[in-house]
């Protein structure tokens, strides 16, 4: 029999797994078959690494912060006026 393609997963935030026996609480790496990977990720209890770095990085965040003496600073993406 040939072996099982597997895929790492992450169990997503405020989420718990329960495969073959064990308990994977969120935040949690596992190696699934590809079949059980997609049907989790489909019911939205797991994503794949790849697939939550591709999210964060393709989110324009941007932070300000301002003291009481007016003065701001910001991270991340900022717009220019020209």
């Amino acid at each position: 029999m040939a072996d099982k393609k597997m895929v790492q997963v992450v169990v997503l935030k405020r989420k718990t797994v329960r495969h073959d026996g064990e308990t994977y609480p969120e935040n949690t790496l596992m190696d699934l078959s590809e079949g059980d990977a997609a049907a989790l990720i489909k019911a939205g209890f797991v994503a794949t690494p790849a697939s939550l770095l591709a999210s964060v990085s393709s989110a324009a965040t941007c932070a300000t912060v301002t003291t009481r003496d007016g003065t701001a600073v910001v991270q991340g993406p900022v717009e220019t006026q020209g």
